[in-house]
Order: structure tokens, then sequence, then C-alpha cells
């Protein structure tokens, strides 16, 4: 099942297209990391990622009535980017040795549509590696060094 996501403009939901064909084999995750760096680092890259944020957690709220009028399904989509992705995107970011990720505005539009597709390519990858994915068992050993003790 792949998932393509549509390009957004700032404000905008992103929304997706679930056609029958099969994602491919995603990447190492060096290569992953190495190009969400290069994303991240790119000219006016903090505004887009600021972009990113509004078009996934601003909410929009009916003073009169005191309530969010958004619908349930889009403030609780697995779609939209969580803290811990946005955190890595502006972790990647402020590491950059330039100013121009902030002091330039973007002139392109695809940042937002390559980083929902790259993280897409970075769970597949984690997925994949992942020993307790699909009933597969654990790597030997493993689970025999650890006891209750250590998480205490």
């Amino acid at each position: 099942m792949l998932q393509t996501y549509l390009p957004s403009k700032p404000g905008m939901r992103r929304e997706s297209n679930v056609t029958s064909e099969r994602r491919p084999s995603p990447r190492p995750m060096d290569q992953i990391i190495s190009e969400l760096r290069s994303i991240a680092q790119s000219e006016g890259a903090l505004h887009e990622i600021a972009s990113i944020i509004y078009r996934d957690w601003v909410l929009t709220i009916d003073t009169k009535e005191a309530k969010v009028t958004d619908d349930p399904s889009e403030r609780w989509s697995v779609e939209k980017l969580n803290n811990n992705e946005l955190m890595l995107l502006v972790g990647l970011c402020v590491q950059s040795p330039t100013d121009r990720t902030w002091s330039i505005l973007p002139k392109s539009d695809r940042f937002a549509t390559s980083i929902d597709a790259l993280f897409r390519e970075l769970h597949d990858r984690i997925n994949e590696d992942s020993p307790w994915i699909d009933g597969r068992a654990p790597i030997r050993g493993v689970a025999d060094r650890w006891s209750s003790t250590d998480f205490r």
C-alpha cells in the first residue's frame, strides 16, 4: 500500500491517496538521515518547518461556541508530523553552519512534500529493521540480558 502526499500550502492539511502499489524497499538509515539533514539545512528551512507546524498543529477554534471546529480525524491524524519528528527537523536545522536556514525566505514549495516522503521512508526503514514487527523473533540473546530490575 503506497501513501503519497500531495503538496500543501501553509495552513492547509495534507491529503493522501492510498493506492494498491507497494512502496519500494527503504534506503539505509544513514542515507535517509543524511538527506533529512541536507533538506533541514537548506536555505529557508526554518520558515518551511514553521509552515509544517502551522499545517499540522494549529487548530481552528470557534470563540463563541468555545470549541475546536476542526474535524477530529484531522486533529488526531497519524499523517501529521509528531513532536519527535518536528524536533528532529529543528535539531538538524540548528546544526547548520550557516544562517541561510532562517535568513532567506524559501523559493520552493516542495519542502513539506520531501519531508513527508522522507519520514515515511524512515518509518519504513525502522519497521523493516525491527525484530518485533510482523511476528518475527527478536534478535537472539538481547531479551535474555535484560531483567525487570534494569528499568526501576
